[in-house]
């Protein structure tokens, strides 16, 4: 399976509120779509909102927040199953 490696772009984004994690993820999934979700589902907390904020939604899943890129010859093993790699208390 597919190492990709997601890396933060924007962290002045008050999407960020969302996410435990504000640094680069890498994360073995099948493809762009599932490893963006798997780091949502690593990563997300709620966050405050009152009536007069945005809508939050986490900054994983939006690539004007996140880049996501295949990572060829990595240390990282390519079987197993789809989850975060690294940070390593995310395993």
């Amino acid at each position: 399976m597919p190492i990709w490696t997601l890396e933060p772009v924007d962290l002045t984004s008050e999407h960020w509120s969302t996410s435990t994690h504000k640094g680069t993820a890498i994360v073995r999934a099948a493809d762009e779509r599932r490893a963006r979700s798997v780091a949502t589902t690593a990563f997300i907390i709620a966050a405050d909102v009152t009536l007069s904020s945005n809508t939050l939604f986490t900054p994983w899943a939006q690539p004007e927040h996140v880049a996501c890129s295949r990572l060829e010859g990595s240390e990282f093993p390519e079987s197993g199953p789809e989850e975060v790699l690294d940070p390593p208390q995310y395993e």
